[in-house]
């Protein structure tokens, strides 16, 4: 069972053959608590240069999310899996401070992942997570990610990645004070188009 004080954990993800690996969602559940989970504030995604931007987003249910377009060309946004959605977003006219935006979608249900596309243009895509969990983070260029204020105690590490086929199994981890964790993938994704 965890303890109510704080800790850091930093989540390292590699692949199945050690490199690091950016746009990891990491979640941190505590199997001996059920913290309450509020609404983030609202998130912003972008489709730039044909791809979504960030590439992968973790929120939690009630989050409002943007699609934002800042190419010259239109987009049609949707979701799938745990949240679907569609809306075609007009391009960016060329000099314009202001670009095309969607209505807020609020995201609803969960955990789990929604998948993002462009019906116009098939190779673009993006993910959300959606997680209970107050404790998350996305995983930069070197595969890390710091999660402060998680409870210090025998708490469980999950991890996903749009492009794996099967779960990730969680990866238990007993934290206290600053406590660091190495995780590996059991695939190597492919490099972002």
């Amino acid at each position: 069972m965890a303890s109510a004080s704080a800790a850091t954990l930093t989540v390292r993800v590699v692949d199945a053959s050690g490199q690091p690996v950016a746009d990891v969602a990491v979640v941190v559940r505590s199997p001996g608590l059920a913290p309450r989970v509020s609404a983030m504030a609202p998130v912003e995604i972008t489709q730039q240069g044909m791809r979504f931007v960030p590439a992968v987003s973790v929120v939690t249910p009630g989050t409002k999310v943007r699609f934002t377009n800042r190419d010259s060309f239109d987009h049609h946004v949707k979701g799938s899996q745990a949240q679907v959605f569609e809306y075609r977003i007009a391009g960016s006219d060329a000099g314009s401070t202001k670009p095309s935006s969607s209505p807020e979608v609020v995201i609803e249900g969960g955990p789990g992942p929604v998948t993002l596309g462009c019906l116009l243009h098939s190779r673009m895509q993006g993910s959300l997570y959606v997680t209970d969990s107050p404790w998350h983070g996305i995983s930069g260029a070197d595969g890390s990610v710091q999660l402060a204020n998680v409870p210090d105690g025998a708490l469980q590490v999950v991890v996903w990645h749009p492009q794996q086929f099967i779960e990730q199994p969680a990866v238990p981890v007993q934290v206290s004070g600053a406590t660091r964790l190495s995780v590996s993938l059991n695939f190597t994704p492919r490099a972002r188009r």
